[in-house]
């Protein structure tokens, strides 16, 4: 595993400058973006954080995040947590967290680690560790890059990719830069496209052919993409 060193800034800002990328892919708009007050999301506190069992470093980080809405897949089948919404909030109020904001199978995620989003079997659970100052990337049906814990373990999640927090998140603006990973506006079972098919090559020539990344024409290759997934 990839140590960091943990700063709430630091990660904060990494967290922000990719979801600041992101709207430049026709799948999220820069509005949807949700920043918090100065002072951090004031619904956001030990109190109504409780259920959780989470440190104060925790309460804090996600008090100062911003946050995209549920509705967009920020990579595939992966959803951000929005922890100001009464959705959220009243399943920690009831102890819904498993399969809710903790991810199935994972095992034990510690106090000072916390989920960032949730998703489908082959979805992105990103639990950020408050500690180590890393991101690892849980999938449950992908096997783990490491072998040092079964499934099972309380231990589970540590065995998958885990980065720098900073580290992790440009990687994931690479790849969006790249083309090797695409989205597609308003398709709710496939917004974010990782495999090199034929129909996903598709929605990577619709992508260059609008001057994707340097000149992109942004507006214009949404209304193509639309298009294209209508037919």
């Amino acid at each position: 595993m990839t140590q960091g060193t943990y700063s709430r800034e630091e990660a904060v800002a990494a967290i922000r400058s990719f979801y600041e990328f992101f709207t430049q892919t026709p799948s999220l708009d820069p509005s949807d973006i949700e920043y918090p007050p100065p002072e951090g999301w004031p619904e956001i506190n030990a109190h109504s954080m409780a259920g959780l069992n989470k440190t104060d470093d925790v309460i804090e980080l996600l008090k100062h995040l911003p946050y995209t809405p549920w509705s967009v897949q920020i990579a595939y089948q992966t959803h951000t947590i929005d922890y100001t919404t009464p959705d959220i909030q009243n399943d920690i109020e009831k102890a819904r967290l498993e399969g809710h904001i903790v991810p199935v199978g994972a095992g034990v995620i510690p106090e000072h680690v916390v989920p960032l989003t949730m998703g489908g079997i082959y979805g992105s659970a990103l639990l950020l560790d408050t500690k180590e100052g890393t991101v690892t990337d849980y999938i449950l049906m992908e096997r783990p890059e490491r072998e040092t814990a079964a499934r099972g373990d309380p231990n589970y999640w540590r065995a998958y990719r885990t980065l720098p927090v900073a580290e992790f998140f440009q990687s994931w603006i690479d790849n969006y830069r790249s083309l090797d990973w695409v989205t597609v506006p308003d398709n709710v079972d496939d917004g974010a496209m990782l495999s090199h098919t034929k129909r996903t090559d598709e929605v990577r020539a619709i992508y260059r052919a609008h001057g994707w990344p340097d000149s992109f024409r942004r507006d214009e290759c949404r209304k193509a993409l639309i298009e294209w997934d209508s037919q």
